[in-house]
């Protein structure tokens, strides 16, 4: 009993020890940590957990890093960034540490190079090029401000910021204007690292291009400088200078602006008589050899008349019936204006060697990203319609529309692919592809592609160019606006899905590739559609937007992760898609290469016939009947909605004729490309037998949705516009108004219903473009960004399952970590009271 006693008072001073010994390794751990943490501050070394190394160097950004030698990068970061900023819709970006991930990001890109990249940051200001902010706006980088204004004497200012940098690699550069979205900085540097090896090597080849164009920019923009330094003040107001609180203006700003124009005219006519000479000579040794220098001449040539034109004023010679004062104000305006324009084309010019350019084919209702050049009226036909003031209303509504549509579709051009880096450009129907288009989109046409233009499009694939076809079936029009037979009737408000007419399938079928006339649905792995519903709450009706999950916008559960377009893709919810088949004899086929890139999931199922209305026998299109409905469907999937093949395609007019060129309605197309004829002569027939192509190797990619963008254009918004039917009055002209007021309407419902599954769907378009023009790694990159994963719907099984395990999952693993515990400190215990007993009885014998 003694030794039990002792045995346990040995035990005691044990565990006091041992009490000892952790604090000691607890002070150990820390410092180790510490330690570890100052070693690692300055040591290039990481280890990335995410599934897609999304915070490590790709190969492919390391080996376009390494690949080039003495590349300077010029990093502008403005000190005492804004914790935000404004974004669209009023919402707010975080700015918080996105520096210091800018700044991360590049100097692993400058360890990846070793001393073939160098660092260069712009942090000071200097009384010769300004502050950072001023000198990165001449380096040609977006500047952003913040929300808030600062008040300066009598003057409010917003602060302006920089954050981006510019890549120089010998004589070229290229220029990172805005770096604000971390997870996308690998993708931006690795794209202009690439970007200025293939921009030296085709420099050296458009050299004679490239300096005659600089020159003629140089003189433009000397003579501007100049003219604006002379008339700045009031005729400066209208720039993005500070507001001034307390200046009413003087009495008349037009005459201050003429006369200091004339005053100052010996400073600026000395320095703009050299942009006639310059421009003269360019001229005559470059019109007609690229299409780039050719609209940067044109817009130069404007800039000269404009100022040829205001020195007529100045020498009283213009117009009688236009106040000089007038004239001059506005022709110095018009001059910055076209001075930037060819600023702009400037740019574009030194940015085009090596760039390949991305054709999209227009005229059958697709998505085409640019502005109509015609005007909706000619000058005669306006002065017509003028005379009667209620039609000259409605086609005022029109042409605001018109206006409307070119100014949102040049929008969705320039930034969804101009600020990108692809170099887009417009494909007109009836008329051959140019040869300077090194891939062909044809996005979503609601309308049928004549003979003409898919032969067009059949020989471009045989070239063995790349050809991306997005094919949309149906179109699904949820709470749209109805417009009513007669005037006076109210708007109502439907539903409806019915099938476009476009016949993409029919010749996709002849590839061997079959675009299935259904819609995909599913029951379990849905994302949802934003719908406008009225509610009622206390009294008073409003409208709000809800969100429907919706069983026709799938979310893709499987994906080929052997192809650089959806290797690295986490998610993608596509509306209104079809299914695809692939040929047996091509899937087969040793010399195809085929890949199935998206797939839905098991449980998706077709339907191609949908309710009209309530007494029809199809599918319900409505969201909550759709989502009932399709709880009660047996899946059938998987089923592919995205496909690509690569192999030796036969023509889908093999042993037919060559189909002739649609002849042109009306006037002759002013705004066809230059040396593009019209009409198809006999030389053209004898030039088209001797290129065609029965069959080669092409490239080829389907999609068969428009991921959410849907083509906005004249005439599915205009229909049925007719101007010489609004020159008189006419109840069906204010019917028609009515028409198309509601078609962009609906338009507008439609992109909003689905605009949260834009982003990921907008990151794969990007993934095509750089499929396209043979970019292919840059996919894999961007797809590292954010991403969104929309919630999967589970059984009620399942989550009654999961929420019992965590209510009762937590405390039950507490409880048996504590027996545990217990029971290992009983096991120790008594470990060493048999020990002590043992020694105690040992020194007893």
């Amino acid at each position: 009993m003694a030794a039990r006693k002792k045995a346990i008072k040995g035990a005691g001073k044990t565990r006091k020890g041992i009490r000892n010994d952790a604090l000691v390794m607890l002070v150990a751990t820390l410092g180790v940590a510490i330690m570890v943490n100052v070693v690692m501050i300055n040591s290039p070394l990481r280890i990335d957990l995410t599934k897609y190394k999304v915070h490590t160097l790709s190969a492919e950004s390391v080996k376009a890093a390494s690949s080039l030698e003495n590349v300077t990068v010029h990093v502008y970061i403005s000190k005492n960034l804004p914790e935000n900023i404004p974004t669209q819709f009023g919402a707010k970006q975080s700015l918080k540490g996105v520096d210091r991930a800018f700044r991360d990001k590049l100097e692993e890109y400058a360890t990846a190079a070793g001393d073939n990249l160098r660092l260069v940051y712009v942090e000071q200001d200097y009384p010769s090029s300004g502050s950072v902010t001023d000198q990165a706006e001449a380096a040609k980088l977006d500047l952003f401000s913040s929300t808030e204004a600062k008040v300066e004497g009598e003057q409010v200012r917003f602060a302006r910021y920089a954050l981006g940098a510019t890549f120089h690699y010998k004589n070229v550069q290229e220029v990172l204007p805005k770096a604000l979205e971390p997870g996308y900085f690998e993708f931006e540097i690795t794209k202009r690292l690439l970007r200025l090896k293939e921009k030296y090597d085709n420099s050296l080849l458009m050299k004679d291009l490239l300096v005659s164009g600089k020159k003629v920019y140089q003189a433009v923009k000397a003579c501007d400088d100049k003219l604006q330094e002379v008339a700045k003040d009031s005729a400066a107001a209208g720039g993005a200078g500070p507001l001034d609180l307390t200046k009413t203006g003087s009495g008349n700003p037009a005459k201050d602006t003429l006369k200091r124009v004339q005053d100052g005219r010996s400073g600026f006519e000395s320095t703009c008589r050299n942009v006639g000479p310059v421009l003269g000579a360019a001229k005559d040794s470059l019109n007609g050899r690229n299409e780039f220098v050719d609209n940067l001449l044109k817009s130069a040539q404007q800039h000269w008349n404009i100022y040829n034109e205001m020195l007529r004023y100045l020498d009283g010679k213009g117009r009688k019936d236009v106040p000089p004062e007038a004239a001059v104000s506005q022709l110095v305006q018009l001059s910055a204006n076209i001075a930037g324009e060819v600023d702009r084309r400037h740019t574009t010019l030194t940015d085009s060697p090596g760039q390949r350019r991305i054709g999209f084919l227009c005229g059958h209702g697709e998505f085409c990203p640019f502005r109509e050049q015609k005007p909706l009226f000619d000058p005669q036909m306006a002065a017509m319609v003028s005379k009667n003031q209620m039609m000259k209303q409605i086609a005022d509504t029109a042409a605001q529309m018109a206006q409307g549509i070119d100014k949102t579709n040049q929008g969705i051009g320039d930034g969804l692919f101009t600020k990108q880096g692809f170099a887009i450009t417009k494909v007109r129907s009836g008329r051959p592809i140019p040869e300077s288009v090194a891939a062909l989109v044809v996005y979503a046409p609601q309308g049928k592609l004549d003979d003409y233009d898919r032969y067009q499009v059949d020989q471009f694939l045989l070239s063995g160019r790349p050809v991306a076809m997005f094919v949309q079936n149906y179109e699904v029009a949820i709470s749209n606006l109805y417009s009513p037979k007669e005037l006076g009737q109210d708007i109502q408000v439907r539903t409806w899905i019915k099938p476009t007419s476009n016949n993409l399938p029919e010749l996709l079928a002849s590839y061997g590739v079959v675009v299935n006339r259904d819609l995909i649905l599913d029951a379990k792995h849905v994302d949802t559609v934003k719908v406008m519903e009225l509610v009622n709450r206390n009294g008073m009706k409003f409208q709000a937007q809800r969100d429907f999950p919706y069983a026709l916008i799938p979310v893709m559960s499987s994906f080929d992760r052997t192809h650089a377009l959806t290797r690295s893709i986490q998610s993608a919810s596509i509306p209104y898609t079809s299914s695809i088949v692939v040929d047996p004899k091509v899937k087969n086929n040793a010399q195809f290469e085929v890949h199935e890139l998206i797939q839905a999931s098991e449980e998706a199922f077709t339907k191609s016939k949908f309710q009209q209305s309530p007494s029809d026998s199809g599918f319900p299109v409505i969201p909550l009947q759709v989502n009932e409905a399709a709880k009660t469907e047996v899946g059938t999937g998987p089923m592919t909605v995205a496909v690509t093949l690569r192999g030796p395609f036969t023509s889908a007019f093999e042993g037919k004729d060559i189909p002739r060129r649609p002849k042109a309605q009306g006037r002759p197309d002013p705004f066809a490309p230059p040396g593009q004829k019209n009409e198809e002569t006999d030389a053209d027939r004898e030039l088209a037998k001797r290129r065609r192509k029965n069959g080669g190797v092409g490239k080829l990619l389907v999609v068969a949705s428009n991921l959410g963008i849907e083509g906005l254009n004249r005439e599915q918004v205009l229909t049925d516009f007719n101007a010489l039917a609004l020159t008189k009055f006419s109840v069906e002209g204010m019917k028609m108004s009515s028409k198309w007021q509601a078609n962009f309407q609906n338009w507008q419902i439609r992109v909003g219903q689905v605009s949260h599954l834009l982003q990921d769907n907008l990151r794969l378009i990007a993934n095509v473009m750089d499929w396209a023009v043979a970019h292919e790694a840059l996919a894999d990159i961007r797809s590292k960004g954010d991403t969104r994963r929309p919630l999967a719907e589970v059984s009620t099984t399942k989550a009654a399952t999961l929420r019992w395990s965590a209510i009762a999952g937590a405390p039950l693993l507490l409880i048996l970590f504590g027996f545990l515990r217990i029971h290992r400190r009983q096991r120790r215990v008594a470990g060493w009271v048999e020990s002590l007993e043992r020694k105690q009885a040992s020194k007893d014998a």
